[in-house]
């Protein structure tokens, strides 16, 4: 009986932590379109760092991936799911080539969780 009650409780955590509310997924939609939009394939690292100062969005170069990341925007979370997770962060990443040029835009969440 007590390990049946750890894994509902394990369960119950789990699930609280999916990101599946629709506000984070269709916000996450609309940042892949911003971001595809103005940061398409052969963009340069300066062309993207400046239009993510035009949005508020201060990016960090990972220079082993070759990668812009930031925090684009939080959300924060409701109802049930608030006791696990309190907010989601929808992330910016773009890779870039050897060469300096953008290759892939990617947008992200990962959830503030217990």
């Amino acid at each position: 009986m007590k390990h049946s009650a750890l894994f509902v409780v394990a369960a119950l955590l789990t699930a609280g932590c999916a990101p599946d509310h629709t506000l984070l997924r269709e916000r996450a939609a609309q940042w892949q379109i911003r971001l595809d939009a103005a940061v398409p394939s052969g963009t340069s690292i300066d062309a993207a760092r400046v239009w993510g100062a035009a949005n508020g969005i201060s990016f960090t170069y990972l220079e082993q991936q070759r990668q812009l990341h930031a925090v684009a925007e939080r959300v924060p979370e409701s109802g049930f799911n608030k006791l696990v997770c309190s907010e989601w962060s929808i992330l910016l990443k773009i890779g870039f080539s050897v060469g300096g040029v953008s290759e892939r835009n990617e947008v992200a969440t990962v959830g503030t969780c217990l």
